[in-house]
């Protein structure tokens, strides 16, 4: 959702067009950052799920909290970190828990399931900023974010799988 509608934040708040390009750079940025992150994150740890779920949850509150340009840019780059050490550590398990004939399989049926799930979420999203505007919008986030806190404090899983000797970080 930040990757295809963080942009929106910048033209409502009127940011010069000189910084669509750093902006965009520090977004994408975040994909490769955050894979190394959560390949270092000890999510064995009971407090590390919940905390990194917190931070997506404050990050996500930034952009319809703030009205500032700076706050907006790194709360948007801070969902997206968070986000994508999630992600990368969801992967991670899922393919941890699936056998190797059948991880390319499971691993296409995730993405595709993913991506039929942005489809009505980014219509609604859609509809709503042009109806409400984008920072009455943002709360879907907020509450995609609350969903990823609560998900990371109460799901085991994201501290579970075999971390130790792990070659494929």
């Amino acid at each position: 959702m930040v990757f295809e509608f963080g942009s929106l934040w910048l033209v409502s708040l009127h940011a010069p067009t000189a910084l669509y390009g750093p902006y965009w750079a520090l977004l994408v940025s975040t994909v490769g950052i955050g894979g190394w992150i959560a390949s270092r994150v000890p999510f064995a740890r009971s407090f590390v799920a919940p905390l990194v779920g917190v931070a997506a949850l404050a990050a996500a509150v930034l952009p319809v909290a703030v009205s500032s340009l700076g706050v907006v840019i790194a709360g948007q780059v801070t969902f997206a970190l968070v986000v994508t050490i999630l992600g990368v550590r969801a992967g991670f398990l899922m393919h941890e828990a699936v056998a190797a004939t059948v991880r390319a399989g499971v691993s296409s049926g995730a993405g595709t399931l993913s991506w039929l799930l942005f489809l009505p979420v980014s219509l609604l999203f859609g509809w709503l900023s042009n109806t409400h505007g984008v920072r009455t919008t943002g709360w879907l986030l907020v509450l995609i974010a609350t969903g990823l806190a609560v998900l990371s404090r109460t799901a085991r899983g994201l501290r579970e799988g075999n971390d130790e000797g792990d070659d494929r970080r």
